[in-house]
């Protein structure tokens, strides 16, 4: 039986009841050969290359398209295919539309919002600075003592996991069950203390329940889900999907396994291995991962989420054995070690792999930046080699733009301010692609030299870039066009701020560096800057620099930027650029802002798109009156957008008192199922365990001139889910 063979593949311990029904309800499978027709119930979500079905309706949804071949004369500036944009439009923030901000499909490459929607759960670091408690500090700068603690792993367990197992069994509407589906699987993921219980088990079984769905879209979160959930069968579950075995077809209840839920699949195996503690298993992924990139497939979809997931895998820095069953498979020796890796993904890049050939633009692009992550621990031979692949790439106009692209993005991630000559080499190259390259290049290669001269490398001299990668910097700064000052702006804040990481400073009284003139000079121009700047475009981006900057600063210089960064958000009305101020402001932990803060608060109530900025900047700053407030606000909401947006950002804010509210609202019938779904996903940020959000190790470094539809899409992309 079907069951049996499940069991088998799983280990010694059968299937629990739940998951065997669900499994003999499935329908009898087709041949795994041909493509077969998605059924026309599944939303009609396809990955490029799904076959359809005679009569049903063949729309694939529309996609904003990114980067594409360049071209002479397109859109935006001269040289430059892509988003149907030009100079001007580029500056637009583009309208909300969820909680926390745009949809990941309608920001615009261009503009330096973008980079920072992706990056900026890093920076913020929002459990350490608003769930836990600090130290006060001199002068009010520093963050107080906090007394709304997060919730207990008892009243988790007790309350917050049960009712969202009861979404999943009882609810029918799409958006809660989704929902619903992610908050489980953060919150309830087994790596609290001690071993995962019978909750575990009913949380796994609930999830792959959810797999037969009709709906595609329930579908493909649930294998995603699996991933985040990480516990007991979910390795097993999703690399069965990820290849689209009969047993995969028979848990999605389809004759096969349609192509996007492969792709959520590689994504959740992404975050299991990125999550796990044991080496074997991050080894075991990395081979599921490769098999899945060393097949042809008929679109890019489900490669690039492998290429993705392959790099969240981290490897040992010296070669170890993998698990028994492994060690005398065909990809045995790549997943050795980091530099095994490396040296399987350069063979690919430089063409002598078996299915070199096969590559995609777009699965080359996530190729390059998994290459980078893998290479950064190699040694110096090996990494000079790779640097040397990834600047022939960016500089070939033989290659796609978003190749280029790519390219670039993952010099940032591998080079360093050191002595080397590759080092110096990559430095100089990125220097020289801000003063010609085309405009997309030219805006990644600002944060490439920025992320990479704050890099301590080898050699004599570990940060010798510096001083000359914080000029071209500044000349971005000052000298760049409308649209390319605000890269610089914050370019020039995540130097610093990486810069003080390097130090092994972390925020709080007694942490200041002794800051160089240079330095000094770029924190009073980015003051001077913000204070000339009307543009409601790019004053976010010149607030979040000026507040980089000041990582590790003395308590008068942070003074002194507070006070900067309280008249911009004085004098800024626009929701978008308002918010970004009141989120420097937390960032800088400027305590004087408080009661502005609080009193801007209020006037967020009405404006969803604001309300999350500044209740995290309000969080990040400390006012015990916060938690307090939204639940109020929570209680007497009356538009769901309101809702939704006090909902989530009571999640963020990581406070235990709010979770009887949330579950109010969750229960009640008498609010709109999108309410209750955004009630859900509060639910789901605020118990996560993790030190930062789920989706945030594939959020960094990502290329996304190469996007594709279930990363970017305009249906149910993951950086949507939150």
């Amino acid at each position: 039986m079907l069951v049996t063979a499940l069991s088998l593949l799983l280990g010694a311990t059968l299937l629990s009841p739940t998951l065997a029904a669900a499994t003999l309800a499935a329908p009898t499978l087709a041949p795994m050969t041909a493509p077969v027709p998605v059924k026309a119930q599944d939303s009609g979500l396809r990955c490029e290359g799904d076959s359809v079905p005679p009569g049903a309706n063949n729309k694939i949804p529309e996609q904003k398209k990114f980067g594409g071949p360049s071209t002479p004369g397109a859109a935006g500036e001269p040289g430059q295919q892509g988003p149907n944009v030009g100079p001007d439009a580029s500056l637009l923030p583009p309208p909300p539309s969820t909680p926390i901000g745009p949809s990941i499909a309608t920001y615009d490459p261009l503009h330096w919002s973008y980079w920072w929607r992706l990056e900026r759960d890093g920076f913020l670091d929002l459990r350490q600075q608003v769930r836990f408690r600090h130290e006060v500090g001199p002068i009010g700068v520093s963050a107080v003592v906090r007394t709304d603690l997060p919730p207990s792993r008892a009243v988790v367990d007790s309350t917050v996991v049960p009712a969202l197992l009861k979404i999943l069994g009882n609810e029918r509407s799409d958006d809660m069950i989704k929902a619903a589906l992610v908050a489980v699987a953060r919150i309830g993921d087994g790596r609290s203390a001690g071993p995962a219980g019978v909750a575990s088990q009913e949380i796994q079984d609930a999830i792959v329940l959810q797999l037969a769905s009709s709906s595609q879209e329930i579908s493909e979160t649930a294998a995603l889900a699996l991933g985040i959930f990480g516990e007991g069968e979910s390795f097993a579950l999703i690399d069965e999907l990820l290849k689209g075995t009969q047993v995969g077809a028979a848990l999605v209840g389809r004759g096969q396994v349609p192509s996007r839920t492969q792709a959520f699949a590689a994504f959740g195996l992404g975050v299991l291995a990125y999550d796990a503690p044991d080496v074997g298993q991050r080894q075991r992924a990395a081979v599921a991962l490769l098999e899945t990139v060393s097949q042809p497939h008929s679109g890019p979809d489900v490669p690039v989420a492998a290429m993705l997931a392959l790099g969240q895998c981290r490897l040992p820095a010296r070669p170890t054995l993998p698990p028994r069953e492994l060690r005398g498979h065909v990809f045995a020796e790549a997943v050795m070690s980091n530099s095994g890796m490396a040296l399987w993904l350069l063979d690919r890049l430089k063409g002598t792999g078996a299915d070199a050939g096969a590559q995609s633009p777009k699965e080359r692009a996530f190729s390059m930046v998994a290459l980078s992550h893998f290479a950064a621990t190699s040694g110096g031979a090996l990494r000079a080699e790779v640097l040397d692949r990834l600047c022939a790439e960016a500089r070939s106009r033989r290659q796609a733009s978003e190749v280029r692209s790519a390219a670039v993005v993952a010099i940032g991630e591998l080079a360093t301010s050191g002595s080397t000559d590759a080092d110096r080499a990559a430095l100089q190259f990125l220097v020289k692609l801000i003063e010609s390259s085309q405009p997309l290049e030219r805006r990644l290669g600002t944060m490439a030299l920025a992320q990479a001269s704050a890099r301590a490398g080898p050699g004599d001299h570990p940060l010798g870039g510096v001083e000359s990668a914080a000029g071209t910097l500044q000349r971005v700064f000052l000298r760049g066009g409308s649209s390319e000052r605000p890269w610089g702006a914050l370019a020039l804040g995540v130097q610093a701020y990486y810069l003080s990481k390097a130090a092994g400073l972390s925020k709080g009284p007694g942490n200041a560096i002794t800051p160089s003139a240079k330095l000094l000079f770029q924190r009073a121009q980015l003051r001077k800057g913000l204070a000339k700047q009307k543009n409601v475009a790019t004053i976010g981006a010149y607030a979040l620099g000026l507040a980089l900057a000041h990582e590790g600063a003395a308590a008068t210089d942070k003074m002194q930027a507070g006070e900067a960064l309280l008249d911009a958000y004085a004098r800024t009305a626009e929701g978008g650029a308002r918010g970004h101020v009141a989120l420097a402001l937390g960032m800088l932990g400027y305590e004087p802002a408080k009661d502005s803060l609080f009193e801007g608060l209020t006037e967020a109530l009405s404006r969803p798109s604001l309300l999350w900025h500044t209740a995290v900047g309000l969080g990040l700053v400390g006012d015990d009156r916060l938690t307090p407030r939204l639940i109020e606000a929570l209680i007497a909401a009356r538009s769901h957008g309101s809702r939704a947006a006090i909902a989530v950002s009571l999640g963020t804010i990581g406070d235990r008192r709010a979770v009887g509210p949330l579950l109010e609202v969750v229960a009640s019938d008498a609010h709109p199922t999108a309410s209750r779904a955004m009630a859900i996903v509060g639910l789901g940020v605020l118990c996560e365990e993790r030190e930062l959000p789920w989706r945030s190790p594939m959020a960094h470094a990502l290329p996304y001139s190469a996007m594709t539809a279930t990363l970017g899409g305009s249906v149910n992309p993951i950086f949507d889910l939150l």
